[in-house]
């Protein structure tokens, strides 16, 4: 049980890009926790100026005290940029054998539309199923899950997420419902709410009571940050129905480097009996000269031993990309100056006068500025952004996309 925990976090961290404790803005929540979705393009390849190939995971062994091979996943990408097919491999001692795949595919706006999950036992069989919607507003408005039944040869709804957002684009609702006798059933809700900066500051969880036919609140998690915006600690509560009352649950506490790449992450359980916080878990980042995420390290403390112990490790494979999105028309953004202090100039190296929405970023994705319409060339003023790493993102009506990286010293 405990592997297969450090393997969940591990990989929700680091396949999305974004940690739980890290959302900030236009987050939505999958599977309980608060991450970036899919019609936020960002997540697609965050690492700028390389794009991820292969994800490698490695379990760790107590007893021969060594790492070995367990799963990985390869990606490979649309002319668009977009990710086409992603492998899935597991270690059998020798060798990797083949065994799912994910295949995607878009609506004419380039967003993600479907993506289907496939088995291999000998030849491709079908498993899963993930349609998304979407609002006037361009955000996801629903995702429905499907499952695959072999004896009837078709599609079965399973569960599906409805979203609702604020005025500012910000995800403050998520209903999750199970399709139950041709009828959908609530299951959980979850609800965020935001500070004026945009900021996320705390995330309830409520599960529906049939019996009572109404929501009841489980758990919730308050979010602080340092000066930069940079999440620091995220205080998980759980709700006791007997007092009406939160109780301290878990503590998450984020270091990062001087590029404000995060470094470490923390998790802290709470004991009753002392009312303090003792080690729990502990992830480590490695990043490249690039500033792309190499190598990561999950560890479980052992209270016995009063020590670290190692659980499993990803490694990570990228190839350089000519251009933001390797363009048919090479079309590159420009952005100078590079390094920035106080504004940056965006400009393209052929077609001017171009209307696209606009977006940046930080280096753990939290977004800075977000605005419509707006012409290129431009001026963006940057004075208030610290010292670091950022991501200018633009988008056409007709779905066309650029990205490109500044720093600000």
């Amino acid at each position: 049980m405990c592997r297969f925990c450090a393997f969940f976090l591990s990989f929700f961290l680091v396949t999305w890009n974004v940690t739980p404790v890290l959302a900030q803005v236009s987050v939505h929540s999958l599977n309980g926790d608060p991450v970036i979705e899919s019609n936020d393009f960002l997540k697609i390849d965050r690492f700028l100026p390389f794009r991820q190939l292969a994800r490698v995971n490695q379990l760790y062994d107590d007893v021969f005290h060594q790492f070995s091979n367990a799963d990985s996943i390869h990606y490979t990408y649309m002319s668009s940029g977009s990710p086409d097919i992603d492998l899935n491999y597991s270690w059998n001692g020798a060798s990797w054998d083949l065994t799912y795949r994910t295949l995607h595919t878009y609506t004419p706006g380039s967003q993600p539309w479907i993506a289907i999950g496939q088995n291999f036992l000998g030849q491709w069989e079908n498993a899963k199923k993930d349609s998304f919607g979407y609002g006037s507003n361009l955000l996801t408005s629903d995702k429905t899950s499907f499952y695959f039944h072999p004896g009837f040869q078709e599609w079965i709804s399973s569960k599906r997420s409805l979203y609702t957002y604020s005025a500012f684009d910000q995800l403050t609702q998520q209903t999750d419902q199970n399709y139950i006798q041709s009828v959908w059933v609530n299951q959980m809700r979850y609800l965020s709410s935001y500070a004026p900066d945009s900021t996320l500051l705390s995330y309830f969880t409520e599960r529906w009571d049939s019996t009572l036919v109404n929501w009841k609140a489980e758990r919730r998690t308050d979010y602080f940050y340092d000066s930069s915006k940079n999440l620091i600690n995220a205080m998980l509560y759980r709700w006791n129905p007997n007092d009406s009352s939160w109780y301290h649950l878990q503590k998450w506490t984020v270091s990062y480097d001087s590029l404000s790449r995060p470094l470490t992450y923390l998790f802290e359980n709470f004991d009753t009996l002392s009312s303090s916080y003792y080690n729990g878990s502990l992830l480590n980042y490695t990043y490249d000269a690039d500033g792309n995420l190499i190598y990561s390290l999950f560890q479980n403390w052992i209270v016995q031993e009063l020590e670290w112990e190692n659980e499993n490790q990803f490694f990570y494979y990228y190839e350089p990309i000519t251009g933001i999105k390797e363009l048919a028309d090479k079309n590159v953004l420009r952005v100078y100056p590079n390094p920035a202090i106080t504004k940056i100039q965006l400009s393209f190296s052929e077609d001017q006068n171009m209307f696209c929405d606009l977006w940046i970023c930080n280096s753990i994705g939290q977004f800075l500025i977000s605005q419509s319409s707006i012409r290129i060339p431009t001026q963006v003023d940057v004075s208030s952004f610290p010292k670091g790493n950022y991501t200018v993102l633009l988008r056409t009506e007709e779905g066309t996309r650029w990205r490109a990286r500044f720093l600000i010293e």
